[in-house]
């Protein structure tokens, strides 16, 4: 799906920068075919063009479902930056090398 914004408009202004994962809404969209010519054939490209967007939830709804998630991610950073920070294995000095141990032929 394409749509068109112009180039000289604000995106922030446009519907498209309030549209978030799980928002429910309608699409408006129509039907386009291109046609041109490549390597001397003729392609035929059907291209889905959004028109508009309407919102199909409150501002409400859609804030709290936002502020939902920036909770959890929160929560869910708070939790790694507790967690103690995992200690390296080392390898013994008489171990050789998983690599080494994996060719197929002789030293």
């Amino acid at each position: 799906m394409e749509t068109f914004i112009n180039k000289d408009a604000n995106f922030e202004s446009t519907p498209y920068a309030n549209v978030h994962k799980g928002d429910l809404v309608a699409v408006g969209t129509e039907l386009r075919m291109n046609e041109y010519e490549r390597n001397g054939e003729t392609v035929r490209d059907l291209k889905v063009i959004a028109t508009g967007i309407t919102f199909l939830e409150s501002r409400q709804t859609v804030q709290n479902r936002l502020a939902q998630r920036v909770n959890a991610a929160e929560q869910t950073n708070r939790e790694v930056q507790a967690a103690p920070a995992p200690v390296p294995a080392g390898v013994a000095a008489g171990d050789s090398s998983a690599v080494q141990d994996e060719l197929p032929f002789g030293n």
